[in-house]
């Protein structure tokens, strides 16, 4: 009794004078790693023929500095900043891995840092792909991220792109360097990796056949040969270098600047330009309307992109424009980048998502605009939202910080309510920027006015 009572303050005491051990925490699947909060250390064990290579990084010597590991449910990126003791330069596409393995997971990255352990290959098989239809997939990435799916839907040839069965698009990228050898455009099955980007939604191949054609009639691609286009809607229809020329009172409103892009809104259709050259970055602002002039602009898988202008006439005085309505099961390629207002229930899916739901169909909302939308408080109520609609992951952008309207069932029966002041300075899309920030030109709310900087 003395030695357990002597033991037990000296516990008590080393627990009070030491720092406290930051111990892993055991998780049991790839998809439990992922619930774990940013930073997190754990230690997991994968069993015998249950989680396969499902693709491989290397730099230009060989080596592995990442890989892709699936257990026919759930996919994760492992990135190696340091040479782990088990031999991933061995490793193929296919193989099976085992064994108990330590780990840090980085949730601001979405990937795990340097995994390590008494690695086991267990065999190399057929990759495990998982069926699946372009809405699933999608919602299902906002989790994953990425993962080995087939889907059935037509290949186009011509630009690279698949379409499936319930109508979403994806850009097919030769990205593990395969010599891909592209078949005629046709409906049929493809199987590949989906990686979920910020701005575009890729399926890389892989294995070099990559798409299995059939018999069934499939819908011709939609694309005009016009060099130069009079709107964002043709501009879409069109998958080579294009200028877009605003003339005849035709215009387009930057609705909001995410990741270098510009969403572009014409109160009808909307696109989003990727500007990684920074071409137009000087001319124009959030809140700003284009009324003139030409963008001169480009596609390559499945983004557009801006490559420069000429006499580019902005205005920073237009007025917002409206949204447009829409119903969540009609939802498609069409509405890709629109801005649009949708009746609904904010509820959450399986994934964990806050999605907009009718009761049979579902878009997650995602708050990538920093909108301060507050959807937990929002969970369970129905009403209208203002959204950007973004092709990658299928996701919903809250727009503007009264992006709901409680009670409303679309746009012919909105409640009008009081607009509130918000103290301090905003974006028009509903970015809060402080108290007294440091603005550039263009159009801002502040302390519930709008205001413009020239």
């Amino acid at each position: 009794m003395k030695h357990s009572l002597k033991t037990l303050c000296l516990t008590l005491v080393a627990a009070i004078l030491l720092p406290a051990a930051v111990m892993a925490q055991k998780v049991k699947s790839i998809g439990d790693i992922k619930l774990l909060e940013n930073n997190a250390d754990f230690v997991v064990t994968f069993e015998p023929n249950t989680v396969q290579v499902a693709a491989l990084e290397r730099d230009g010597d060989g080596n592995v500095g990442g890989l892709y590991l699936w257990d026919g449910k759930d996919g994760v990126f492992i990135f190696y900043g340091a040479t782990p003791s088990w031999d991933i330069n061995s490793l193929k596409v296919g193989d099976y891995v085992s064994g108990t393995f330590t780990g840090t997971w980085e949730k601001g990255y979405w990937d795990v840092y340097n995994l390590d352990g008494d690695a086991v290959i267990d065999g190399n098989g057929p990759l495990n792909y998982l069926k699946t239809d372009g809405k699933e997939m999608l919602r299902n990435g906002n989790f994953n991220k990425f993962g080995l799916y087939e889907l059935t839907g037509t290949f186009y040839n011509t630009t690279l792109t698949f379409v499936t069965d319930d109508g979403m698009l994806y850009a097919i990228e030769d990205n593990y360097s395969l010599g891909l050898g592209a078949p005629e455009t046709s409906h049929g099955t493809l199987k590949a990796l989906f990686y979920q980007g910020s701005i575009a939604n890729y399926m890389w191949p892989c294995e070099e056949v990559f798409f299995s054609p059939d018999d069934e009639a499939f819908t011709p691609e939609d694309i005009i040969s016009d060099e130069t286009v009079g709107s964002i809607a043709d501009l879409k229809r069109r998958r080579l270098a294009t200028d877009l020329v605003f003339e005849n009172g035709y215009k387009a409103q930057v609705m909001a600047i995410y990741n270098n892009a510009y969403f572009l809104w014409d109160g009808k259709d909307g696109i989003l330009l990727y500007d990684a050259g920074n071409k137009i970055s000087s001319l124009v602002a959030e809140g700003s309307t284009i009324t003139g002039g030409t963008l001169h602009c480009d596609t390559n898988l499945g983004k557009y992109g801006v490559t420069g202008s000429q006499d580019l006439v902005v205005d920073d005085y237009q007025d917002t424009m409206s949204p447009v309505d829409r119903t969540i099961a009609s939802l498609s390629p069409a509405d890709f980048f629109g801005y649009l207002r949708l009746a609904g229930e904010i509820t959450t899916d399986e994934y964990g998502n806050y999605v907009i739901s009718d009761g049979t169909h579902s878009v997650v909302l995602e708050d990538r605009l920093n909108c301060g939308a507050g959807l937990s408080g929002k969970t369970g109520k129905k009403g209208t939202v203002n959204v950007l609609y973004h092709p990658a992951g299928n996701r919903l952008f809250p727009y503007g910080r009264d992006f709901f309207n409680e009670g409303a069932t679309g746009i012919g029966s909105v409640n009008v309510q009081p607009t509130q002041a918000h103290k301090g300075v905003w974006t028009i899309g509903g970015t809060y920027l402080g108290e007294k920030p440091q603005l550039g030109r263009g159009i801002y709310i502040h302390d519930g006015k709008k205001t413009v900087r020239k």
